[in-house]
């Protein structure tokens, strides 16, 4: 009996531990799918660290190396973020194929993470297009379009790959409105190659202009 008390409250503590910091989360429960090793830890380099902590802070908009990992490292970090805290509507816009993939990094995650932790905050539906979880939080994988995101009430938009959607100024004009609000936000990453409407953007950040916070990543290995 004492042992079984003493067991609950040890994983009652990582719990706390997991809720308060991302990277602790990751470091000790989150797993990914290799290409070629299959599911490994998610180990996150000091840049995609940094890159973690600055998701924490608002609107944010990336120009990422290729092979930063800046997909993955999104995802994993809205995923912390729709487990640990009630009801966050997490939407993933992109080439539909693509957003469908953010939310299998969330499924693979959520499948191979300790019983006890699955247990704290049970997935309750499972779709190919949807994610949701026990305590609220649902994850939703839709085409980025200038007609996506009407009548959305959602607390997060995340629209991956921004360089190779289409008609990228309405579907700005669309999605600003939605991350505007106090308790929303935007993460809107470009891997590799950009757009003259991302940099603009990406420029206007970066001299502080409008919400957003702009972020270079650049791998240091």
């Amino acid at each position: 009996m004492r042992e079984h008390l003493l067991e609950k409250l040890r994983l009652r503590k990582e719990i706390v531990l997991c809720e308060q910091d991302p990277i602790h989360f990751m470091l000790n429960y989150v797993n990914c799918k290799h290409s070629t090793h299959g599911t490994i830890p998610f180990h996150p380099h000091d840049y995609q660290v940094e890159y973690i902590e600055a998701l924490t802070k608002g609107n944010t908009i990336v120009h990422a190396a290729r092979q930063a990992g800046s997909s993955l490292t999104t995802t994993l970090y809205l995923f912390w973020e729709g487990f640990f805290q009630q009801k966050k509507q997490v939407l993933a816009a992109n080439r539909v194929d693509l957003a469908v993939d953010n939310l299998q990094h969330i499924r693979h995650a959520y499948m191979t993470m300790p019983s006890w932790l699955r247990d704290y905050n049970p997935m309750v539906v499972n779709d190919k297009m949807r994610i949701e979880f026990a305590n609220g939080s649902y994850f939703t994988a839709i085409t980025a379009t200038e007609h996506s995101f009407r009548g959305m009430n959602i607390d997060t938009l995340f629209i991956d790959n921004f360089s190779r959607i289409q008609h990228q100024e309405d579907v700005l004009m669309a999605a600003l409105p939605i991350v505007s609000y106090p308790d929303s936000k935007g993460i809107i990453v470009s891997s590799g190659d950009t757009s003259e409407v991302f940099d603009d953007m990406f420029s206007d950040s970066a001299n502080g202009l409008g919400t957003f916070t702009a972020i270079k990543i650049v791998p240091d290995y």
